[in-house]
């Protein structure tokens, strides 16, 4: 659904929606016409949506208007808003079509695919929380927006 170039705003949209599920043990496959997310959350059992292109435009819509709102604690943080983006960064620096992303005991494995070939890896959290510095920096020093639900 979405292509290598990409999958930073698509896991920042999901990253910031499973924030507000206080979501835990996160699960995106990318179906190719939709992605799947599923999680835990404080109850019992796993919970599930599939997302659509005009239903993640509807995601943005939806964080656009929440911008702001998150509290200092969340702010300090590693969000999933964060993490997705920075492993979505990570596929569209790299060209690679993301396949999908599962948080698991050692941090968050990424599999994707390279013109054919499979990319497994493991990005280990404190990984994750120096990429999203990197690319913090990056951003600022290209003249990106800083605000993190604006590109």
């Amino acid at each position: 659904m979405a292509n290598p170039g990409h999958f930073s705003d698509v896991l920042r949209l999901l990253g910031h929606f499973l924030d507000e599920q206080r979501a835990q043990a996160i699960e995106i496959v990318d179906h190719g016409a939709y992605f799947s997310v599923s999680w835990m959350t404080a109850g019992p059992g796993r919970e599930e949506r599939t997302y659509r292109a005009f239903e993640l435009r509807q995601l943005l819509i939806d964080a656009k208007r929440h911008r702001g709102e998150a509290s200092d604690a969340r702010r300090l943080a590693l969000t999933y808003t964060d993490i997705l983006r920075a492993i979505g960064d990570e596929c569209d620096q790299e060209s690679w079509e993301l396949l999908s992303v599962a948080e698991t005991d050692e941090g968050f494995r990424m599999t994707a695919s390279d013109q054919g070939r499979h990319v497994a890896l493991t990005y280990e959290r404190n990984e994750v929380a120096l990429m999203i510095d990197e690319q913090r920096a990056r951003r600022i020093q290209t003249g990106l927006a800083v605000n993190p639900l604006r590109r």
